[in-house]
């Protein structure tokens, strides 16, 4: 069972909504108003995910910032202690995550097919956001792994850290 039910229902909830107006509100609202509000609800979603739902459900955040030398560094913040994360919550969001994924792609790959280039324009932006935080939480969570193997190395033992507490950053 989730340690979190309320983040999960709110992680499925924004992509459930971008998909349902997706398809329904087409029904009595013109199509500029509704690709308008899908815009809006994956942006949401984008924004709840980056910085509520991963951080809650998985322990991990990911964020760019510009140096004085105007070069971008991405950080990500991951919690080294495992044991404060909920497999269900693990498998959870990335089984939504991922099924967002692969649903935009589709309806992509679907509109493009049917030649219509309005519709694939606003599945692309899915499969964009989407893609986008799926793509920097997973860097974070490889980061989180190989930096526990690097202290691991480092103190030439096997143990899992489980006493360590806090999070750690770590820079790409």
């Amino acid at each position: 069972a989730s340690s979190n039910p309320g983040i999960c229902f709110v992680h499925f909830l924004f992509k459930a909504f971008s998909f349902l107006a997706y398809f329904i509100l087409i029904i009595f609202f013109e199509s500029l108003q509704v690709n308008c509000f899908v815009i809006v609800m994956i942006s949401i979603d984008f924004w709840v995910v980056k910085n509520i739902t991963g951080r809650l459900l998985i322990s991990l955040r990911w964020w760019s910032e510009c140096k004085q030398n105007n070069q971008t560094q991405w950080i990500f913040e991951c919690k080294i202690n495992k044991h404060e994360i909920s497999d269900f919550n693990y498998r959870f969001f990335w089984i939504i995550q991922l099924a967002s994924n692969v649903t935009w792609i589709v309806f992509l790959v679907l509109n493009i097919i049917g030649l219509d280039i309005q519709d694939a324009l606003i599945c692309g932006f899915g499969v964009l956001m989407n893609g986008i935080n799926s793509y920097y939480f997973y860097l974070c969570d490889y980061k989180r792994k190989e930096r526990l193997k690097q202290l691991a190395n480092e103190f030439h033992s096997d143990i899992p850290f489980s006493f360590m507490k806090g999070s750690i950053r770590l820079p790409l």
